[in-house]
């Protein structure tokens, strides 16, 4: 099992910037100690010379521009992480699932004013909660971090917890401000089932982003079944084609008759990709003698690419028939666009 141990700290000052002319950073790692000697260098450039001599990760380097002065020797990592992160808001994760058995240090550089917990807090987050109650360490703060990677971060962690408390964190977090993050939230939210389908519907009502409303549908598809149909049935209307072929797919899982109909308006939209999705939800998902049907109509399709498709389902149901009739479906191909 992965596990992560988290230190979060903001510390003391940086050092003052020297005013001697600026030279490259030395560092030398030897017996587990670090030493370092810099004069004006760009922090940045002094945190990659030490990835690259102890194998620690850093990310989110690039947003440091201040330029330090520092020299130590014989310091273990940590101590000398706390020097050069001084004033920096930062996270140091512990990463003890190397493929080696040891560990690697991750230094996490947060954005400008982000604020992970409070100084020297360490907490294994992976950990099984004894007697229910959960550690959740920074975790909760994390989850509305001003940096939105954090944020994201702490969300996938929520999404490897099945629990209530976690269920009800991450319907917070699907009104957060950005889409990539609400967007975690539905990918973490789909363990939990059918007792997701209100809040994934709740979403997709004052939803403006495609991505995130198509993100929504799929899920909806993959809990919802026949309970989500009637919902799916009035995103057909939607104006974005991606939203449309995500609900068309997510209607695949209805089952008939309400699939049936509401695909064979699919195959009528006026975008070519979204009567190619209905054309294979029908041929994949709905019973055969009513696909057939219904996909014979992509044959005089105005489009080639859709004749093409509706050809080609055609021709495959035919073999199915012949080979008596296997009721399991094929892999969805990939979209063309």
């Amino acid at each position: 099992m992965r596990k992560i141990i988290v230190l979060a700290a903001i510390l003391i000052p940086l050092l003052a910037s020297s005013t001697l002319a600026e030279t490259p950073p030395t560092a030398e790692w030897k017996d587990g100690r670090l030493s370092v000697t810099a004069e004006k260098a760009r922090l940045a450039e002094i945190l990659q010379a030490i990835a690259r001599l102890t194998g620690m990760e850093v990310r989110g380097a690039e947003a440091l521009d201040e330029e330090v002065s520092v020299q130590f020797s014989g310091l273990a990592l940590g101590e000398a992480l706390k020097r050069l992160l001084l004033h920096v808001n930062h996270l140091v994760l512990e990463d003890t699932s190397t493929e080696e058995g040891g560990t690697r240090l991750i230094v996490w550089v947060l954005g400008a004013g982000g604020r992970p917990p409070a100084a020297a807090v360490i907490e294994r987050v992976e950990k099984p909660a004894p007697s229910g109650d959960q550690p959740w360490g920074p975790i909760a703060e994390l989850v509305v971090d001003p940096d939105p990677g954090m944020r994201r971060w702490a969300v996938k962690r929520l999404g490897e917890r099945a629990d209530h408390e976690a269920f009800t964190r991450l319907l917070r977090v699907l009104e957060d401000d950005d889409a990539d993050v609400r967007r975690d939230a539905l990918t973490a939210l789909a363990q939990y089932g059918r007792t997701a389908i209100d809040p994934v519907k709740r979403l997709l009502e004052a939803e403006k982003v495609a991505d995130v409303r198509v993100a929504a549908l799929q899920l909806l598809g993959q809990i919802g079944r026949e309970d989500a149909a009637p919902f799916l049935l009035g995103v057909l209307g939607d104006p974005d084609p991606r939203v449309r072929i995500a609900a068309v797919e997510a209607l695949g899982h209805a089952g008939e008759p309400t699939a049936t109909e509401a695909l064979l308006e699919g195959i009528r939209d006026k975008e070519p990709a979204v009567r190619m999705a209905a054309l294979r939800t029908l041929a994949f998902y709905v019973g055969e003698r009513a696909a057939r049907d219904a996909i014979e109509q992509g044959l005089i399709d105005k489009q080639e690419a859709v004749r093409a498709l509706g050809s080609g389902l055609v021709e495959s149901l035919g073999s199915r028939g012949s080979a008596g009739g296997g009721s399991a479906a094929p892999p969805v191909p990939e979209r063309v666009p």
